[in-house]
């Protein structure tokens, strides 16, 4: 079962929300935090954790900037590529190209759906680097 966790960014101090203090979402959308009895939606930023962490263990969360991608090494010629990008991680729908089966909802990476990765497999190259790693957010910008 995926653990249900979530911060805050707190427009007003322009940073995470202080997380000793309690954060209450209503079902309607509302937030409250424990500062303040009254609705804190204008000031408040909600963001939901993934389930997902990166390959040093950083929790990914909604808003946050992933670089994922591949080095890998052709097995005759010995060629090296790489392919990494950056992009947010957000939550929604992801309509179909050609197939059904190919609509989406959930945590989406871009226009992907999010997940680790799994080992790249091809019979032609040699996978020397697979990265899955948080380098940021929306709110902070790049972290390194």
């Amino acid at each position: 079962m995926r653990e249900i966790k979530f911060r805050a960014w707190d427009k007003k101090e322009n940073d995470w929300y202080n997380p000793q203090h309690k954060i209450s979402l209503m079902p309607n959308g509302d937030i409250y935090n424990g500062e303040y009895d009254e609705v804190q939606n204008d000031r408040l930023i909600v963001v939901f954790f993934t389930g997902l962490r990166d390959k040093n263990g950083v929790e990914v969360f909604e808003g946050d900037r992933v670089q994922t991608g591949y080095k890998i090494r052709n097995k005759t010629s010995g060629e090296i590529r790489e392919d990494y990008h950056v992009d947010v991680v957000t939550f929604g729908y992801r309509e179909g190209a050609d197939y059904e089966s190919d609509s989406f909802y959930g945590w989406l990476f871009g226009v992907y759906p999010l997940n680790t990765p799994t080992g790249y497999k091809n019979p032609y190259w040699d996978c020397l680097e697979e990265k899955f790693e948080v380098v940021g957010n929306i709110y902070e910008g790049l972290l390194k």
